[in-house]
């Protein structure tokens, strides 16, 4: 008895380590918004298509209501990996037009 009591100590360690390792990695954010700028609208593929700050550019479809220099917040997936190259669009919503924030920035 005295000799499998080791054993037994030795498998719930393991198992612990694994339930821990599942619950750090499931924990880390899947999601992130970017906030970005309508830069092109293809009419032939009902296409938008945004910039963000960084020069990515973000495509989505359903023009409808979009215009040039809109700013739109992309809610995005990463897909569980690191790349932004491979994140998916989950959401799309009209924040403004840089027209309007230039002029209520005093820009010109």
């Amino acid at each position: 008895m005295k000799k499998f009591i080791p054993y037994v100590l030795i498998i719930l360690v393991c198992c612990a380590a694994a339930v821990v390792e599942v619950f750090v990695v499931n924990s880390q954010p899947t999601t992130y918004a970017t906030t970005t700028v309508v830069t092109e609208l293809d009419t032939e593929t009902d296409t938008v298509i945004c910039t963000d700050y960084n020069g990515e550019t973000w495509e989505f479809y359903g023009i409808e209501d979009w215009q040039m220099n809109d700013v739109a917040t992309l809610t995005m997936d990463t897909r569980g990996t690191d790349d932004i190259h491979d994140d998916e669009i989950i959401s799309a919503k009209y924040s403004g037009n840089m027209a309007g924030w230039n002029n209520k920035t005093g820009s010109r």
